[in-house]
């Protein structure tokens, strides 16, 4: 299962069979670092698009 913008971005989303749910599907998504490593800058992105969602 994939979200429809990993679908659309795909570089030929037209060899991707796509099937349409009949009811809505909501997680809770959780983010949890480990403060030992520095984190990835794409992973900082992802944090911060979070936290400014939030706000």
């Amino acid at each position: 299962m994939l979200p429809s913008h990993a679908v659309e971005s795909f570089s030929h989303p037209h060899l991707i069979f796509t099937q349409p749910l009949s009811n809505p599907v909501s997680e809770t998504l959780y983010v949890a670092t480990q403060n030992i490593s520095r984190l990835p800058q794409r992973v900082n992105t992802v944090i911060n698009t979070i936290q400014r969602c939030l706000q």
